[in-house]
């Protein structure tokens, strides 16, 4: 099994190929949890993932995945550590920081320019970068990710809290495909909020929800490009300062 996934990365790595793409919103501690246990599970099934972390409060993703990483990739672009003390590696998982150098991309253009260069070098070890992204703003990890999902607990402020991040989604063009998914035990109840967060989203937003049970279903069917989706937006938004501070 493994020997087959070595291969495909030795394939990407000699085409310049790039695995599938998808940033995941999480609303809530039990969201974020989900995702955890999401990623697990694909990881033990021998899917090697990128998981980018936007979110550096108390409650993350690696706090749920039981990891302590120490830097962000801003420091390693800079040079003031390697790679591997900001990169941390479980199996088939691979976690890395990237709140700081998120901020960097289309701002900073030598620097945003490193931060492409290194995620491209990573993600020919992936079959999957997953960005965990931040809530309280659409970065252009966010934009260049081939897909969205947003997790939320089936509860009020937590369906509130996914409305709100998906509002801001509305009117950017280069969003993929958008799915939902609330994190817990199915329920005849939990099915209803979805249905209802779908007929909303579409009435009031005009944007349209896929419904999705686990990240499997939310990942797009196509090829990858999100690094070089990155590369354009950082080249489009270092031009305009204006769309760049949209999501500052």
């Amino acid at each position: 099994m493994m020997a087959g996934y070595d291969q495909a990365a030795g394939l990407r790595r000699m085409f310049g190929g790039q695995g599938r793409s998808l940033a995941v919103l999480t609303c809530g501690a039990g969201a974020a949890r989900w995702l955890a246990a999401q990623l697990r599970a694909r990881a033990g099934a021998g899917q090697r993932l990128l998981v980018l972390e936007e979110c550096s409060a108390f409650g993350n993703l690696a706090d749920h995945l039981g990891t302590a990483p120490r830097f962000d990739l801003q420091q390693v672009i800079e040079g003031h550590v390697p790679l591997v003390q900001a990169l941390v590696r479980d199996d088939a998982l691979m976690l890395l920081p990237v709140a700081r150098a998120a901020r960097l991309v289309g701002r900073e253009r030598v620097l945003g320019r490193r931060v492409v260069d290194a995620l491209r070098t990573l993600q020919f070890e992936a079959d999957e970068t997953i960005v965990h992204a931040d809530a309280a703003a659409v970065s252009p990890l966010l934009r260049a990710a081939g897909g969205c999902l947003l997790v939320a607990e089936s509860r009020v402020e937590s369906i509130t809290a996914a409305y709100a991040a998906l509002k801001k989604l509305k009117g950017i063009a280069d969003i993929g495909s958008i799915a939902l998914t609330l994190s817990g035990q199915t329920t005849f109840e939990s099915r209803e909020l979805a249905a209802n967060f779908q007929a909303l989203a579409w009435r009031q937003l005009g944007i349209e929800v896929r419904c999705v049970d686990h990240v499997g279903q939310a990942l797009p069917s196509g090829a990858g490009g999100f690094v070089d989706r990155l590369r354009d937006l950082a080249c489009g938004l270092a031009a305009s300062p204006a769309t760049n501070a949209a999501w500052a």
